[in-house]
Parts: C-alpha cells; sequence; structure tokens
C-alpha cells in the first residue's frame, strides 16, 4: 500500500512540476483530497493518549509523507542549480534574465517552507529508528502543528516544483567562494562559473568537483564548496576522494595491462626462440581463455601442443552441417516442471529458455568486486540482446539481492535501505562520514551500471539466485530456516528466474568473506551485522533429506518459478539415496547443478583452502549423476548443468555426451570477461585487476564500459566453436547428443566422433578412455548387469 501511495505522489508530483506546460487542473483536484488525508492524519494523532502507541499504518503514513517532502526537497536543490546555471549563462539576453528573475520572485512569494532539509531529515529519522513510538514520543521529537506544516509545505511543493532561493543569494555564494579560496585563480573561478552556466543539473556538481580536483588542495575546497553551497562538507569529502580514486584509477590500468601483456610477449619470445619449452596444460588452457578477452576471437597458430584428456570432435558429413548449425544456434532448451499435487492437480511452474552456452555460474558479491559484477550482468544482456544468446547469471550464496537492486537501477531506494539497515544495526552513524561514503558508494555504483544497462535491455536478463547454508537475503530471524516471505518477494522480480540451494561445492565446505571486503551495502545484502563474524555453516538442518524435499516444494509452491540444487558427488550411496528420497515424496529439483574438479586442477573457489575438494572428478560425476537418474527414472524430468573445468567448445560436448544438458563456468567467465590473470589474491581482496577486490582503487579500474563489447565478443566467439562441434556431430537440437552420442550409443560409427587424448598421446573413443573407470566409481550403487544396461545400452 505504501508503495502505492509514494508511486501516486511520485507521478502526480512530475506532472505538476511542468505545470508551465501541462494543465494541472485534475492533479490540483486530487491534491485538495490528499490534503484531506493529511488534516485527518494529524487529527488521528491529536486524538491518542500520551502513552498511547500510534499504530503501524499511521507511521507509515507519516513515514511516506516525510519521505515524500524531502524527495522534493532534494529535488528542488537540483532547480536551483538548474534555473541558476541557466541565469548566469553569457549568451542569455537581458529580457529572458529578466523573465527568469520574476518567475524565481514568484515562486519565493508562494513558497513559505517551515523546517529545512536537514531539520526535516532528522525528524524522518528519529521517527524512523524507533522501534515502538507512542503519542509523548512524536511530540518529543516534533510538534504536531510543525508536522501539519510540513504536510502544507508538501503541498506547496507539489504544486509549485521548487523551494528556490534569491538570485542574488547564489551570487554570494560565488564571491563566498573567491574570498575563501586563496589556492584558485581568478582564471579557475572563470572556469568554474563557465561550467555552472553551461551545465545541467545533473551534472553541476559533479563538474564542480572536476574542478576543484583539478587544483589539489582537497580541504580548500571541501571547505570553500561546503559553505558556499550548502553542501554537507563530509559527502563533499567523500565524493571528492572518490573521484580522485577514479583519476588514478584509469593510468594505473592502462600500466598494469601494459606490463602484463610486455611479460606476456617476453615469456612466449624465450620459450620460442630460446628455452624451446611448450606451455603446460593449465596454461594453454587460460591462454586460450585470455586470446578470447584480448581478441574476442579463436586464433590459430602454427600448431598446438596436445595434452592427455585433450577433447577432439571428428568433422562429420559437411553437406547439411550449414542447416544444423542454423538450427541448433536457433535452439532453446527448457528448464522447469509444473509440480503435480497428491490430488493430480498441478500449480504452473514459469518455465525459461536457455541457449547451448556457458552460463555464468556463481559468483557472489562482494567476493568479486560490484565493478565485476556490473560487467557480467550487462554481458548477459549483450548477449542476448545483440547475438541472441540466452544464458543466466548466478548470483552466488551471497544471495541476488544485489544483482536485482542493480537491475532495478533505483539509488534512492538503495541508498535508503542500506543507510536504514546501517543505523538500524549500529553499523552505521548519523551524520558519519562512514554513512556518506556508502551514499557516494552507491551514486557511483548506479552510474556505472547506468554507463551499460539501460531500462529497455532488462527483459533480456535472467537472474538464478542462489542460496547457501547462510541463506543470505531470506534468513529467518534465528538464522536457522527460509523466511518464505522474503524468498517470495525476491522471487517476484520479473528478472528472477530460478531459485538455488547450494548443498555443496567442489571447492570447498561451507564458506567465509574476507572482512576486508564487508561494508554497509554487502552487510544490508547479507542480513547481516559487520560487527560480527560472519562464515556459513557447513549444513542446515533444511538441508537433510526429509526438509530438503520440503523445502523443494514450498520453494515451487511459493515462488511459482525453477528450482535447483548445487550438489557434488562424493559418496554416491548417499547421493544415490538422497535422490530416491526426493523422487518418492515429490521433491525432485528441476535442475542439479553438478561441480567438480578435472583431472589437473581443483573446485574453483576464490578462497577455498588447500585439500578442501573432497568431490568425483567433472567428467565422472555428470556420468554418475545421469545414470542415477535414470535408474529412478526421472532423468527428464531434470536438467544437468556441469560446472567445473569447462574451457574448450568440445569441453561442452563431452559433458553433454556424458549426460548433462549444459554447462556453466565461473574461471572462465573471469577469464573471458573480466581479464583474469590468475594472480590468486581473491580471498584478502588485493587482486590487481578489480575482480575480486575490494572496494579500491583495483576496483575502479575495472570500468564495466570498458569490458562489456569485450566480453560479449569473447562469448560469441565461445558460442560459435561450440554449436559448431555439435553441428559436426550431425545434431540439429543439443539434447540430441546425449539421446544420439551419449555412453549408451554402441553404434561404432557414432562411437568415433569424439575422441580423447591418453597419456600416450595416443586419440582414443571416449567411450572406451572412460569405461575402465565406470565400473569402480559406480560399483558402490549399482550391480555390473546395472551399469552395462543404464551406461553403456547393453541389454
Amino acid at each position: 500500500m505504501k508503495e502505492k501511495f509514494l508511486f501516486f505522489i511520485l507521478l502526480f508530483s512530475f506532472v505538476c512540476i511542468n505545470a508551465n506546460a501541462i494543465n494541472c487542473t485534475d492533479s490540483l483536484a486530487k491534491l485538495n483530497s490528499l490534503d484531506q488525508r493529511n488534516i485527518i492524519l494529524i487529527k488521528s494523532l491529536k486524538s491518542l493518549n500520551p502513552d498511547e502507541v500510534v499504530s503501524n499504518d499511521i507511521m507509515n503514513r507519516v513515514l511516506s509523507l516525510l519521505e515524500y517532502n524531502l524527495y522534493f526537497k532534494r529535488k528542488t536543490q537540483e532547480e536551483i542549480s538548474s534555473l541558476v546555471s541557466h541565469y548566469l549563462n553569457k549568451k542569455l539576453d537581458k529580457e529572458k534574465k529578466l523573465e527568469i528573475k520574476k518567475l524565481i520572485k514568484n515562486k519565493e512569494n508562494i513558497l513559505n517552507l517551515t523546517l529545512d532539509y536537514s531539520q526535516t531529515k532528522s525528524v524522518l529519522e528519529k521517527l524512523s529508528f524507533e522501534k515502538q513510538l507512542t503519542k509523548s514520543k512524536i511530540d518529543s521529537i516534533i510538534n504536531l502543528d510543525d508536522l501539519k506544516s510540513i504536510f502544507e509545505e508538501t503541498g506547496a511543493l507539489l504544486t509549485q516544483g521548487s523551494n528556490l532561493r534569491h538570485i542574488e543569494d547564489f551570487k554570494q555564494s560565488i564571491i563566498k567562494i573567491k574570498s575563501q579560496s586563496e589556492s584558485l585563480s581568478n582564471s579557475e573561478i572563470d572556469k568554474l562559473l563557465e561550467l555552472i552556466g553551461e551545465g545541467d543539473s545533473v551534472n553541476i556538481l559533479d563538474d564542480i568537483i572536476d574542478a576543484y580536483t583539478q587544483n589539489g588542495n582537497i580541504n580548500d575546497s571541501i571547505n570553500t564548496m561546503s559553505a558556499a553551497l550548502n553542501i554537507n562538507p563530509k559527502y563533499l569529502y567523500s565524493k571528492l576522494r572518490y573521484k580522485i580514486d577514479m583519476i588514478v584509477s584509469k593510468p594505473y590500468r592502462y600500466s598494469i595491462n601494459f606490463v602484463r601483456s610486455l611479460l606476456e610477449e617476453s615469456g612466449s619470445f624465450w620459450r620460442n626462440y630460446i628455452s624451446g619449452q611448450e606451455v603446460g596444460w593449465e596454461k594453454f588452457r587460460w591462454q586460450y581463455i585470455s586470446g578470447l578477452f584480448q581478441y574476442g576471437e579463436i586464433k590459430g597458430s602454427f600448431g598446438h601442443p596436445k595434452f592427455p584428456k585433450w577433447i577432439e570432435v571428428m568433422k562429420g558429413d559437411p553437406s547439411l552441417k550449414v542447416k544444423r548449425l542454423k538450427s541448433i544456434r536457433e535452439s532453446k532448451i527448457s528448464i522447469g516442471h509444473d509440480l503435480v499435487l497428491p490430488s493430480k492437480k498441478k500449480i504452473k511452474i514459469n518455465k525459461f529458455f536457455i541457449s547451448p552456452m556457458i552460463n555464468i555460474s556463481g559468483m557472489s558479491f562482494p567476493q568479486l568486486s560490484a565493478e565485476s559484477h556490473i560487467t557480467l550482468l550487462a554481458t548477459q544482456i549483450n548477449l542476448a540482446k545483440k547475438k541472441g544468446i540466452d544464458i543466466f547469471v548466478n548470483s552466488g550464496e551471497g544471495g541476488p539481492n544485489f544483482h536485482l537492486a542493480l537491475l532495478n537501477g533505483d539509488k534512492e531506494l538503495l541508498t535508503r535501505e542500506v543507510i536504514s539497515w546501517g543505523l538500524e544495526s549500529g553499523d552505521l552513524k548519523p551524520d558519519s562520514l562512514k554513512l556518506e561514503e556508502v551514499r557516494v558508494r552507491i551514486e557511483e555504483i548506479m552510474n556505472l551500471r547506468n554507463t551499460v544497462i539501460s531500462d529497455e535491455d532488462l527483459k533480456y536478463s535472467k537472474i538464478v539466485g542462489q542460496f547457501g547454508t547462510a541463506l543470505n537475503g531470506i534468513r529467518s530471524a534465528d538464522g536457522q530456516r527460509v523466511d518464505f516471505d522474503k524468498l517470495k518477494k525476491i522471487a517476484s522480480h520479473p528478472n528472477y528466474v530460478m531459485t538455488q540451494f547450494k548443498l555443496a561445492q567442489a571447492a570447498k565446505e561451507g564458506s567465509k568473506v574476507d572482512s576486508s571486503k564487508l561494508d554497509p551495502i554487502v552487510a544490508k545484502m547479507r542480513g547481516i551485522n559487520l560487527s560480527k563474524k560472519i562464515s556459513s555453516p557447513v549444513v542446515l538442518e533444511d538441508f537433510t533429506n526429509k526438509e530438503l524435499n520440503n523445502l523443494v516444494i514450498a520453494t515451487k509452491m511459493t515462488t511459482h518459478k525453477p528450482v535447483s540444487l548445487k550438489l557434488t558427488l562424493g559418496n554416491l550411496k548417499f547421493d544415490y539415496e538422497r535422490l530416491k528420497y526426493l523422487r518418492d515424496h515429490g521433491g525432485l529439483p528441476d535442475h542439479i547443478q553438478i561441480d567438480g574438479a578435472t583431472s589437473t586442477f581443483s573446485g574453483g573457489s576464490g578462497n577455498a583452502p588447500v585439500g578442501a575438494s573432497g568431490s568425483l572428478q567433472i567428467d565422472h560425476a555428470v556420468i554418475a549423476l545421469d545414470t542415477m537418474l535414470k535408474k529412478l527414472g526421472v532423468r527428464q524430468k531434470v536438467y544437468i548443468e556441469a560446472s567445473g573445468g569447462v574451457t574448450f567448445g568440445a569441453d561442452s560436448v563431452a559433458n553433454m555426451k556424458y549426460g548433462a544438458n549444459g554447462v556453466s563456468g565461473a574461471r572462465f567467465w573471469m577469464g573471458a570477461a573480466l581479464g583474469c590473470a590468475r594472480v590468486r589474491k581473491c580471498a584478502n581482496g588485493m587482486c590487481p585487476y578489480g575482480i575480486a577486490a575490494k572496494n579500491s582503487i583495483y576496483a575502479k579500474g575495472l570500468a564495466p564500459i570498458n569490458f562489456v563489447d569485450k566480453a560479449t565478443e569473447a562469448g560469441r566467439a565461445w558460442y560459435d566453436q561450440a554449436t559448431d562441434k555439435m553441428a559436426d556431430l550431425g545434431v540439429s537440437h543439443p539434447s540430441e547428443i546425449v539421446s544420439k552420442h551419449g555412453l549408451n550409443v554402441q553404434d561404432p560409427s557414432v562411437q568415433q566422433l569424439v575422441k580423447i587424448n591418453n597419456v600416450e598421446g595416443n586419440q582414443v573413443f571416449l567411450i572406451n578412455y572412460q569405461r575402465p573407470y565406470i565400473y569402480e566409481f559406480l560399483s558402490p550403487i549399482m550391480s555390473e548387469e546395472e551399469i552395462n544396461y543404464y551406461v553403456f545400452g547393453k541389454e
């Protein structure tokens, strides 16, 4: 109700501000109705006894009106700058200046505000953070007559649109700047006046700050500007510091890129011409990813080394390849099944569709910087908008609140929510420098967002909300259960397509975020208190078989969207029994992300300790999961997503031949989209490339606008290669890879199309390479006869 009321007020105010061009008769009629409601509100407050507790409904209406009042006072400040800049324009003739001056004077005579911005804000903050308000408590904060005046002034703001100071006051402010700034020359002041004269209200403050940061004397700048322009000096200090960091970050990023390129070229020269060394397997894989980022295409060379586990797809019949390739690239794979109740009735689940492309696996905020997440969100949108390639972004276990806030793009709302949470938890203090730093940080995050994401682009975005054992964003008051009210609100977002519960990860059990990465924005997004140690428990009661089953069903019923589980496979007997329980009790998920290591590299995570991985290799894990679901008779109901070591397009084909429906990657996107150089400083926030950095110059060097196009082209190149390999198999849709080329297909002409290099360097059929291992790792849950039947298709 509150949101609808605020929306009406904001929409109504927009119409009335432009009263010169729009007839506001209907709006004024509505304003009279609003005045009546305000009178009733004041009477309701006056009628209460001193010790009587004010109802939530009344308090919400009071707070809404105060917030609205502050909103228009802030807008008024922008109008002041706009009108004054217009007045100071040297090209404006005298007649037009007189007209503007007269307009200002008329508005001044109409408006008679009783409280300035800071006083009203103080009232709002005091009322907002009182848990229980009595009539006497309100009286101690603000007199009801003053409250009535604020409501009346709100009406004046609504109809007139401005609280304007006289033009002479602004002139005196400029004189004050001149007189109180010894370090600024007259020419610099003239430049400042020129900036004000030519700028618009949105950019004036940034332009002024730019002029002052060039001076270099920050303290003088803060003192003169805050005094002359009536700006909060702590906010101004934060803004100036941020500007300086941004100025420094640009040459820093260019420098580190230059040094990296120089060293890579030097290393290549040394290996090729002096030492004669070939790169290792993991280095070669990373060079491929780095090449995608640098060039946006897959470049060839005069041959390249071949390693054990190298997957190769044989060239097929070229006569139908063009037609097949077109069909594959136009194909979409659906995720989601309706929930069937015991009564046989169905609850409709909103399916979504993705392309045969590597999805963006879970990387949370703030494990990755805000700049990184903005870049990845925009890359996913660009791939869908410009290339027709649909993928999703998995939020990681920090929860999807930050991603959804970025998509919403509402700076005021995010600022209000973060500051309110910080004040309530004690992480922020009123009128503190830290509070203003948060305000500036949010402003700059949203500015970066606006450079690469527009509101028109939002229809292309797909977010999978991941929740680990910490249940960030949907945690109940006791911290041990899912709060379905919170989950329903998050899942109602139009760009939210699926809920994922992360039961395990190949790289570690539980998780924690380095304290240097935590700030009030993170605290609000995760629902935490910064003064307390933050880590995810290894397991929750909600994740036992019985509770997990109920959780999956309840989530689908609440959200009407698909549900996913993120698993690792280690103890196959336990894993099989869990899936069997979910099948038998109706809680089978729509999607399972299976995580695992490769033969040469552990599972990926920015803060995994050495030796933490305890899962099957990804290829064996996919085979095991596919086989277990087949044995349970539910293979067609679950989308299997393989994540772990996916690099080349052929890796996608191999995983789909093993039984996966699709793939995702984290390291791939960190390299191909963000330029990761594997410095391995993820955990402590000291990533020099700004990818996994805390809020620092490092992070600010990663300007999304410089990366999104490169990342889009890198993704497009990988997609072209992967789909080309699929077309070589002779299929017309990605789903045919499992059915026509799975390990259960015995036709030799099919088996020979995908091969792998063994340790001796020879090409062998993929099915023959895996066969000895399959019998071994599946033996705890299947007999040899069952393995022959479910895996190899032998009767």
